[in-house]
């Protein structure tokens, strides 16, 4: 053995107090082929994206890792001292290109490990292999604490962010394992640097999920006070604790901290579930087709295609997977395997460059469908809409409620021909699943795939539409001149007549359709005109109930092309109802049921009324539906609601003016008025806040119109057309709505006729 090999095996020791199985079986190699490499102060050592051909162990001195932020620039993750190494990551997972530019601070001595010996040590030593990829994960973890940092600490310098790395811990949670409990004391701060986690309030609603660049603890952390939900991991995670010592000493010597921080938390009193992080976290989503009429691959590139507007986006299967990495069967290897342990942290490497990874599962229960699963934020369940709705063997052995492999949020898929008109019998499809969301999706439709893509990425954008009795009619307008600017319109929902019309829109009514649609229901059934002694109402609602069953008939609410939602008040118990799901008639019927003016609707012994008494522009309801961007048209009165004379006139004043010309007619604000104007003061505090807080707002002038005055639909809906149209062809122009109208949106290309 020459004095050259034992000076660089002596260069090696340093490995031995952080990765010492790693420098045992280096050792052991006698053909390694290792190289001593002395760098000089300011010396380049890797450049990003170069090809990776070796890695290299730090024998002495100190190097600097530096990374391009999104914004372009770069910044130091880190410094490498003695016993520390650079490129391993390339390396482990299969030699593509290095992720960062490394350089030396000081001079600095390195032993070069060629990727062949590599290679002979991994698949050699296992555990040696184990502690490696643990180093790296852990080494990407505060890499993205890095780049992330500044949204929670403030302005970081490469001084302040050694600072706190030296005293955080890193930290991994399994999926389904819980963080901290409700009720638990509440002394360390979190940071997500990798995964998926969700907040449960104490009733199991799921309050939020927390993923990539937040922060997770700053309420309890500031005011000590017991934790609010509980916190459970959807997706095995990566967080950085800072404990309460470590936070005052951070504090201490940097109080702006403390000054993002109470922001952070400000915020998110003000306006819960708006994340600034929105749309940046990758979203790892699975797709699992669960009937052999259907093929996954087919779908999933379809879903991948439609993904390059929302963000970079990966498409994986066994196959690629196998062929990416150029080693056949690395994409069922198992965990603790050497070919298992290189593809999870190649995996994780891949999050941090992209914005969503779509994982294509088997058809069959195999380790590559199992990390799909247990990989992923969203769970897709692909069918065919025609075929038999029972949950297969696959979806009951990895899917059970209990016992299953996943804890991500499960969406239903139905595929349909083109030329279908309306979907049917999505219900069927929930028995023995837990679906958070379903989606119908036609056969080669782009539009369909694109909102699809949008929703699930966090990018949707959702159409609220308010409500103001006949000045509602605008809506149709402004609908119309959404789509001919070819704006999104992924979810829709609304309140009274807002309700009436955004089922519509659902449905997949054109602004033609729509118009004759209310033409119908309005001026030939008249509804609104058949009165009845006041008893509970002063319109007696047959006409309306038959106009309800002859529009939607037995269209349930999952059965829309879009998502869908309305609300109304439940009288019995104060509550605010949210329909999501269920006969679409009863649920619009209920939205515009103007308490005195039209019959409640009964439903399972409760009495539900118009949901304008509660909000009757439900923006926060549509943000909560994980909206990128919300569009809210108000067509309530603005008028002053004033009445000059001194006193109201009698009974009999009123009818005298009405029959008798001869003298002045006694003007007095009409009952209905005064019923729906109760109805807008209700809510008119949301209304303002949804008018503040909604990306677009979107005002008709349509004042004029009295609540009633369905006999000037055209006019109205005309108004609302000019007006939208306008207001649209100048918004084009401003880069801020660039992504309302980047791609088209309708889900069927609207007809541009003419008036």
């Amino acid at each position: 053995m020459t004095n050259e090999v034992l000076d660089v095996r002596a260069l090696l020791d340093p490995l031995a107090g952080r990765l010492p199985l790693l420098r045992d079986a280096l050792l052991a190699d006698s053909s390694a082929g290792f190289e001593p490499v002395s760098l000089s102060a300011g010396g380049v050592l890797l450049r990003a994206g170069e090809p990776a051909q070796a890695l290299y162990v730090v024998a002495k001195g100190t190097l600097r890792a530096t990374i391009a932020r999104d914004d372009g620039s770069q910044f130091a993750v880190g410094e490498l001292g003695p016993g520390e190494i650079a490129g391993e990551l390339a390396i482990l997972t299969g030699g593509g290109e290095y992720g960062a530019t490394v350089s030396a601070v000081t001079d600095a001595v390195l032993v070069r490990v060629p990727r062949a010996s590599f290679e002979r040590m991994a698949a050699a030593s296992p555990a040696a292999l184990r502690e490696m990829a643990g180093g790296i994960r852990q080494r990407l973890a505060f890499d993205t604490l890095a780049v992330d940092m500044p949204k929670l600490f403030g302005p970081v310098d490469a001084e302040m962010l050694h600072f706190v790395e030296s005293r955080v811990q890193w930290l991994q949670v399994a999926a389904g394992e819980r963080l901290f409990s409700e009720g638990d004391k509440g002394e360390d701060l979190y940071f997500v640097v990798g995964g998926r986690l969700r907040a449960i309030a104490p009733d199991g609603r799921v309050l939020s999920e927390m993923t990539r660049g937040e922060s997770i603890g700053e309420m309890a952390l500031l005011t000590g006070e017991p934790r609010a939900a509980s916190v459970v991991a959807v997706r095995d995670s990566a967080l950085v604790r800072v404990s309460r010592q470590a936070f005052d000493e951070i504090v201490a010597k940097y109080p702006q901290v403390l000054r993002t921080i109470a922001r952070i938390v400000i915020h998110r009193l003000r306006v819960s579930a708006r994340l600034d992080s929105a749309g940046r976290a990758c979203k790892c989503i699975a797709v699992l087709a669960i009937n052999d009429s259907v093929s996954a691959a087919q779908f999933s590139e379809r879903l991948v295609a439609a993904f390059a507007t929302v963000g970079p986006t990966l498409h994986l299967s066994s196959e690629r997977v196998d062929r990416l990495l150029n080693r056949p069967g690395i994409a069922c290897a198992g965990d603790e395997e050497p070919a298992g342990i290189r593809l999870t942290t190649w995996l994780d490497q891949q999050e941090s460059s992209h914005q969503v990874v779509v994982f294509e599962s088997d058809r069959t229960d195999t380790a590559w469908t199992r990390r799909c699963l247990r990989q992923a934020d969203e769970v897709l369940l692909v069918a065919d809409a025609a075929s038999d709705p029972g949950p297969g063997a696959l979806e009951r052995s990895l899917l059970a409620a209990d016992g299953g492999i996943s804890r991500a949020r499960q969406n239903l898929i139905l595929l349909h021909p083109r030329a279908t008109r309306m979907p049917t019998g999505t219900a069927r499809w929930f028995a023995g699943r837990d679906i958070r969301r379903n989606f119908h999706v036609r056969a080669d439709d782009n539009g369909d795939y694109g909102r699809l893509a949008r929703s699930l990425g966090d990018a949707a954008v959702g159409l609220v539409l308010g409500g103001g009795g006949a000045r509602g009619l605008a809506h149709i307008g402004v609908v119309r001149a959404m789509r001919e600017a070819g704006m999104h319109i992924d979810v829709v929902g609304g309140t009274s007549m807002g309700a009436v019309m955004a089922s519509l829109v659902a449905m997949g009514q054109d602004w033609n359709e729509m118009l004759e649609t209310n033409r119908d229901a309005w001026m030939r059934h008249k509804p609104h005109k058949e009165y009845s002694l006041p008893m509970i109402s002063l319109i007696r609602s047959r006409r309306l109930d038959a106009m309800a069953q002859k529009i939607w008939g037995e269209i349930q609410i999952e059965d829309l092309w879009l998502d869908y939602f309305c609300i109304s008040c439940n009288l019995s118990n104060s509550a605010t109802i949210v329909h999501t799901r269920g006969p679409l008639w009863k649920a619009v019927r209920a939205s515009a049921s103007i308490p005195g003016v039209f019959v409640p609707v009964l439903s399972d012994g409760h009495i539900l009324v118009d949901g304008g008494v509660v909000n009757n522009l439900p923006e926060d309801v549509m943000r909560e539906r994980a909206c990128r961007s919300v569009v809210v048209v108000d067509v309530g009165s603005e008028q002053e609601f004033v009445f000059k004379s001194r006193e109201f006139p009698s009974p009999w004043q009123f009818l005298k003016s009405r029959l008798f010309r001869s003298g002045s007619r006694v003007a007095v604000p009409h009952i209905v008025d005064v019923l729906m104007r109760t109805v807008d003061v209700s809510s008119s505090e949301l209304t303002r806040e949804a008018r503040k807080h909604a990306d677009l707002c979107l005002r008709p002038p349509i004042d004029r119109y009295g609540t009633l005055q369905f006999e000037a639909l055209d006019e109205i809906a005309k108004v609302g057309y000019r007006y939208a149209s306008a207001k649209l062809e100048e918004m084009r122009r401003e880069p801020t709505f660039a992504a309302l109208f980047e791609g088209g949106g309708a889900i069927r290309p609207a007809v541009a006729r003419s008036e």
